[in-house]
C-alpha cells in the first residue's frame, strides 16, 4: 500500500509540474503577443476562459476582437446619426467606417 501511495504522490508530484511548465509558457506566450498588457489588464472573463482550458493568448484576443467589434459599431451608428441629422452633404465613404477603414489599407 505504501508503493501505490508513493506512486500516487509521484504522480501528483509531475502533474503539478506539467501544469506549471503550462502556464509559463502561456504567460510567456501572452507576453510576446502582448507585450504591454500585464496581468492586471486582463479581464476576468479572460481568466476564465483559460481557466476551462482556452489558450490565455487566445482568450484575450477574441476578447480585444468583441470590444472593437462592439466600438466599430458605436462609431459607425454615431457616424451615420451625425450624417443624417447634416443630411446628404456629408462626407462619410459609402459602406460607412468599415469600408473607408478598409479602404484606406487596399494596396
Amino acid at each position: 500500500m505504501e508503493k501505490e501511495q508513493e506512486a500516487n504522490l509521484e504522480q501528483d508530484e509531475a502533474q503539478t509540474q506539467e501544469a506549471g511548465q503550462r502556464a509559463r509558457e502561456e504567460i510567456d506566450r501572452f507576453t510576446e503577443i502582448f507585450p504591454g498588457v500585464g496581468p492586471e489588464q486582463v479581464p476576468e472573463e479572460v481568466w476564465s476562459e483559460a481557466r476551462r482550458g482556452e489558450s490565455l493568448a487566445l482568450a484575450y484576443a477574441l476578447y480585444r476582437i468583441k470590444t472593437l467589434e462592439g466600438l466599430l459599431a458605436r462609431r459607425e451608428r454615431s457616424a451615420k446619426q451625425s450624417a443624417g441629422s447634416v443630411g446628404s452633404a456629408g462626407s462619410a465613404a459609402p459602406g460607412g467606417t468599415v469600408a473607408s477603414f478598409w479602404d484606406a489599407y487596399e494596396v
